[in-house]
């Protein structure tokens, strides 16, 4: 995966963003914190963290649906790697076990500090009573841990001579300045994106009677006002507020049903943004229980344009987006369950009389016979279409009302012919969403 993201390519990233990662990360990430902390596990938690950052280098590329969530609960996982002075490996294990642990805490902060990058902080305990009180002990758990990790760099960089020694100290010594940097980084995109809720917590490190702390503060603080923070505009919950107001613009519906603002962007959208947009707009319809209005305006779009039934959804037309997508993401387990057994049969029987389906004479094998073909042809299309009936009752429901609601912009649009617009509906079903899952 990490050679997947970190693989340069000259033209456009095309199928980075088809599939939502988040699921499959958290999942990794999960399993790998239940492992002991042998030196193995080190090795893999350190290569998970580095493909965290590589992850987080192409997220322009990448689609999310809980992005901010998605990056909290990362953050709050990885965090809990951080070992800094805590050496302690059980079994124990071959290997400079000081070495190692160092390299994981500077893989930590590397995929931290670009995790929190503009990333304001979510705690899953709090309401939203008390949203304030628990990201400001949510700063403070991690604003804590970075600083106890500046302070064992520090204490690396001072005992030079003790560590030189006992023969650790060439190991530790050449990742101290790195791990330092990327804790700083993390410090600064901390307190960047939580300045409000932070800056209590951090504001007397500058007046510390230790020097090296007083630094360490300074390149945090340049660091932010490199950035451009604004200090008078991360106020809490600024950011989620906007997001909020945005979403409730966006999702905005008119007294007669419409939604001004998503048909307006509809209307500017270029064909190469059109997935993206399609994507962003079942996202967040679904979360506002809102997709039957998205879908009824869009339909209802594409229908007016449409010159006849015939030509319906057969082109790149952002409603053509919005079903497709519709389809992926609903219907995908219920495809695997109807056709895998299907198309498992025929791999099974590849090499059976029956799994002859040839019909064009210029393609027919000398061996073949073309009605035989013919007939195992009819029989394989009779097989599925019985599946495809008898499954009926697993069809998802979102699928189901997005049926119902094409048919009913159809019955509208062309209100005399009811059996066309049932047949209508069947025609995209298959070749909108069966039909190329058994071509792929």
């Amino acid at each position: 995966m990490k050679n997947v993201l970190e693989a340069k390519t000259d033209g456009p990233p095309e199928n980075l963003g088809h599939n939502c990662i988040e699921q499959m990360m958290l999942a990794i990430v999960r399993y790998v914190r239940h492992l002991d902390t042998t030196v193995l596990t080190l090795h893999i938690k350190t290569k998970l963290c580095q493909l965290v950052e590589a992850m987080m280098n192409r997220r322009d590329d990448l689609s999310f649906r809980q992005e901010m969530k998605f990056r909290n609960k990362l953050v709050e996982y990885l965090t809990d790697w951080v070992m800094g002075n805590s050496h302690q490996i059980s079994p124990p294990g071959s290997g400079d076990a000081t070495a190692l642990t160092r390299d994981l805490d500077e893989a930590c902060m590397h995929a931290v500090a670009s995790l929190l990058h503009s990333l304001p902080l979510q705690s899953e305990e709090s309401d939203r009573g008390d949203v304030m009180e628990a990201k400001s002990q949510l700063f403070l758990k991690y604003f804590t841990l970075f600083m106890n990790l500046l302070n064992d760099c520090s204490d690396g960089s001072s005992s030079s001579e003790d560590k030189e020694t006992t023969g650790i100290r060439k190991h530790v010594q050449p990742n101290n300045n790195s791990l330092r940097n990327a804790t700083i980084q993390a410090m600064s995109n901390l307190l960047s994106a939580n300045i409000d809720s932070g800056l209590m917590h951090s504001i007397g490190l500058g007046y510390n009677k230790d020097l090296q702390t007083r630094a360490a503060f300074m390149e945090v603080l340049t660091k932010i006002l490199q950035q451009g923070t604004e200090f008078n505009t991360l106020a809490e919950n600024v950011l989620a507020d906007r997001y909020d107001q945005l979403v409730q613009l966006v999702t905005m519906i008119g007294d007669k049903g419409e939604l001004p603002i998503a048909m307006a962007l509809a209307h500017v959208v270029t064909n190469q943004q059109m997935d993206e947009l399609a994507r962003v707009f079942v996202t967040l319809f679904d979360a506002k229980h809102l997709l039957s209005p998205l879908l009824w305006n869009m339909f209802y779009r594409e229908v007016e344009l449409s010159e006849c039934m015939q030509t319906l959804f057969r082109g790149s037309s952002l409603g053509s987006k919005i079903m497709a997508f519709c389809f992926k993401i609903y219907g995908a387990t219920y495809l695997q369950g109807l056709l895998e057994p299907l198309i498992q049969d025929l791999i099974d029987n590849a090499d059976a009389p029956t799994s002859t389906f040839e019909v064009d004479p210029l393609r027919l094998d000398q061996k073949e016979d073309i009605e035989v073909n013919q007939q195992n042809l009819m029989d394989i299309t009779q097989t599925v279409f019985d599946a495809i009936i008898s499954s009926a009752d697993n069809f998802p429901t979102q699928l189901r009302s997005m049926c119902h609601c094409l048919f009913q912009v159809l019955c509208k649009r062309f209100p005399n012919s009811q059996a066309s617009n049932i047949g209508s509906v069947g025609t995209v079903l298959f070749l909108r969403f069966i039909n190329p899952a058994i071509g792929e």
